[in-house]
């Protein structure tokens, strides 16, 4: 049995996870197009195409259906401005899913990320009384990412030696997770 992915917009103090609009393309594309954030993405292309991120937007109703994802914008609250995305992707565990995320670069080390990946935790555990755990990656080479991850309540469970490819090369990756009882144990 699986939770439905319904649209859902959560709100923190200082943001506004929603759902994107294709008005965020500009931001989105702007963004995305920064090697420092595509880098220490699991996904994000470099050079980043032009028109991508329409394209991007305009996949995500189908996703969320599908049940295979639920991505959010997040925006600033007060202005609803995009600054970043953080995602929920299903898994073939229908009780376990993978979460990913990336800011702005002109907005790394605000907590953004942190912010945003408590609010999406808690409201999936909230939502799915099945949920089991939450995974997420990050390269070595990116500890803030590790960092963020730790704020949020996930725990180190190992390195995958070329765990992941980007930019069509094979790359180690630190695997974090939660899992009900941590959560639960954090609240």
């Amino acid at each position: 049995m699986t939770t439905p992915i319904e649209e859902a917009v959560i709100e923190t103090d200082r943001l506004r996870l929603r759902p994107m609009r294709e008005p965020d393309a500009e931001r989105v594309q702007q963004f995305a197009s920064e090697r420092e954030v595509a880098v220490n993405t699991g996904g994000i292309p470099h050079p980043y195409p032009e028109g991508e991120a329409l394209r991007w937007i305009a996949s995500q109703p189908t996703l969320r259906a599908e049940e295979k994802a639920e991505v959010y914008a997040i925006a600033e609250r007060d202005s609803d401005l995009l600054v970043g995305a953080i995602d929920l992707r299903r898994t073939d565990f229908i009780h376990i899913y993978e979460v990913g995320y990336w800011v702005a670069r002109e907005r790394w080390g605000e907590g953004i990320c942190t912010e945003a990946l408590i609010a999406l935790v808690d409201h999936a555990f909230q939502r799915d009384a099945y949920l089991m755990r939450i995974f997420a990656y990050s390269f070595p080479e990116n500890p803030a990412s590790g960092r963020v991850q730790e704020k949020a309540g996930f725990r180190q469970e190992g390195l995958l030696r070329q765990g992941l490819s980007r930019l069509a090369e094979p790359r180690d990756a630190v695997l974090y997770a939660v899992v009900r009882e941590d959560w639960e144990g954090r609240l």
